[in-house]
């Protein structure tokens, strides 16, 4: 007999875990198996958002490092107004400890 594998399915978070979020039901007077629970829900929602904030990171490094490589490519039309700016960013960058990647 041919049996699937199964796969795994998210069915959203937990009744216990809106209520908790929602005020209604207090997380230290629920039984063990709820705390547990929301535990899981909390965490499952924190990767979610984790994995949300790294693709939008990369998608402003993406953007940065566009911008920074079109200040360098106009260096050689006006070297004064792209040398300002270049230092500009570049003490940004040093100031908030950000490294340029690309």
């Amino acid at each position: 007999m041919l049996v699937n594998s199964v796969s795994k399915q998210a069915f959203g978070t937990s009744q216990v875990y809106r209520d908790v979020l929602l005020g209604k039901r207090n997380f230290y007077s629920l039984s063990t198996d709820d705390k547990l629970n929301v535990i899981y829900d909390k965490l499952t929602s924190l990767e979610k958002d984790h994995r949300d904030l790294s693709q939008n990171q990369i998608k402003m490094n993406d953007f940065n490092k566009e911008a920074f490589d079109c200040l360098l490519a106009a260096s050689a039309r006006n070297s004064r107004s792209s040398h300002v700016a270049y230092n500009n960013i570049k003490s940004q960058y040093e100031s908030n400890k950000l490294n340029i990647v690309g």
